[in-house]
């Protein structure tokens, strides 16, 4: 269990560095050197592209999460087989 723990963190960290990291670098840059220029079209992108992380978390915790997938999978269809059902009062209650 600390092992997907471990992943989840890992992908949320790499997507945030890939997804923030050329915003904050470009700043930098943009803000230590006077004669350097970029158009507006390059800045938006950079700027969407740190916004594309708070996309991309979600995703990435409900593709690793097996106990989200259980109980979207019972809310969705219903259960499938007693032990879904058991798996899913396992996580109301806990």
């Amino acid at each position: 269990m600390t092992r997907c723990y471990l992943q989840v963190l890992g992908l949320l960290l790499l997507a945030f560095v890939v997804s923030w990291g050329p915003f904050f670098l470009i700043n930098t840059v943009m803000a230590t050197c006077t004669t350097c220029y970029l158009s507006d079209t390059v800045m938006d992108f950079v700027l969407w592209l740190g916004y594309s992380a708070s996309i991309l978390n979600p995703i990435i915790y409900t593709v690793i999460n097996r106990n989200f997938q259980t109980a979207f999978r019972y809310v969705s269809v219903g259960p499938l087989s007693p032990s879904t059902s058991q798996k899913l009062s396992y996580l109301i209650v806990t």
